[in-house]
């Protein structure tokens, strides 16, 4: 009984979830800058991907820059909120690796701010092969 409802719970989170392309529209996720390197940068909330303008072009010149707005973002259409999905880290941690993934990203650098710091921590304890290394800027206490 328990396994049932917990694989009617999984195929109801799979429906809710947009396909990768989509998602990069939906989060708005910019690449910018050339170089062999990637690093992805992701703020905290309160803000959105702005909050990196100026630093962005320390890093343009040299790597290949990923930005995107987490999903509750101010630049981020609100009907795609779900309160249900998003009362946790896991789904933005699948946001981040959905990204990753469709746009073929196997390794990088990421830089957190604030609740980024923790999603960013989760995501290299989730697939460890795909942070170079990370970044935390301004971590929620006790993380």
């Amino acid at each position: 009984m328990q396994q049932n409802r917990r694989r009617r719970l999984q195929r109801q989170q799979r429906r809710r979830r947009p396909e990768r392309r989509k998602l990069l529209e939906i989060l708005n996720v910019r690449v910018v800058g050339s170089g062999d390197r990637i690093v992805v940068f992701s703020h905290g909330f309160g803000t959105d991907q702005s909050a990196w303008n100026r630093v962005l072009p320390y890093f343009q010149r040299d790597y290949r820059v990923v930005l995107y707005d987490l999903i509750c973002a101010g630049s981020v259409n609100p009907d795609h909120f779900d309160f249900g999905r998003y009362k946790g880290l896991d789904a933005y941690v699948d946001d981040l690796l959905a990204i990753l993934d469709a746009l073929r990203i196997d390794r990088c650098f990421f830089v957190g701010h604030s609740v980024s710091a923790m999603i960013g921590v989760h995501a290299a304890i989730r697939r460890p092969t795909s942070s170079s290394s990370s970044s935390s800027s301004a971590p929620p206490p006790g993380s």
